[in-house]
């Protein structure tokens, strides 16, 4: 391995770990009223109900539906990833009501919408303390998308994301405490966070651990155990 690319693809993480504003050949065409996956079975966008109690189950699936698109789109809790599955699937939960999955694709413009980077934040400020909402609240105010930019206050929303047991939130902070631009460099925090997204089943957390096992940062060198990490994040299909 060579430890200056490792590092300097690891300065990169933060900009490219979910790879925005990019766009990929759909799994599951995204127009009304029939999404089609990949000719095997079709999807098709919930019926509108005025029943309030089959509204709030709606709600409910869609947003469930976003999560499964981000668990594939980021290879997040185990799953393999399937970017063109994940994109199709989180449009389908904006379809669906899920206010969550409106911000994201407003974020990449995707799902027939133009990219809004003001109304995707303001919706995810509305959305309040849901965990994914938070966490891409932390990555706009980090980057500035649709506000004024502020580290200190990413660094909080992906705290509080963190507390919720968000893999990809978790994953942020050890950045953060890897690289000492804004918060003090702290490797063994950063270790023991990498550790505890890549149990929670994000590969690049799984890839980035090994990595430092492999350094021997934040922990005593271990190369076998690094091997071992860098298996896990192959067979979720990871590809730095």
């Amino acid at each position: 391995m060579d430890g200056d690319n490792i590092r300097q693809d690891r300065r990169k993480y933060v900009d490219e770990s979910m790879e925005f504003g990019t766009s990929y050949e759909p799994e599951v065409a995204i127009r009304k009223p029939k999404l089609k996956v990949n000719g095997a079975k079709e999807i098709v966008p919930t019926r509108v109900t005025s029943n309030p109690v089959l509204q709030t189950m709606m709600y409910q699936q869609s947003e469930n539906q976003f999560q499964e698109g981000w668990d594939y789109l980021l290879g997040d809790h185990h799953n393999v990833i399937r970017k063109a599955l994940g994109q199709s699937l989180i449009v389908k939960a904006m379809y669906d009501g899920s206010v969550v999955a409106k911000a994201y694709c407003l974020f990449r413009g995707w799902g027939d919408i133009e990219k809004n980077h003001e109304e995707a934040y303001d919706l995810l400020i509305k959305k309040g303390n849901n965990s994914n909402a938070l966490a891409l609240q932390a990555y706009f105010r980090r980057n500035g998308y649709g506000c004024d930019p502020d580290p200190i206050d990413a660094i909080r929303l992906f705290s509080s994301a963190a507390e919720t047991r968000h893999s990809w939130a978790i994953a942020m902070l050890a950045f953060f405490y890897q690289e000492d631009e804004v918060i003090p460099k702290d490797d063994k925090r950063a270790f023991r966070l990498y550790r505890k997204s890549a149990n929670l089943g994000y590969t690049r957390a799984k890839h980035n651990l090994a990595e430092m096992y492999w350094e021997g940062r934040g922990v005593l060198e271990n190369r076998e155990e690094a091997m071992r990490w860098f298996r896990e994040a192959s067979h979720q299909e990871y590809d730095r």
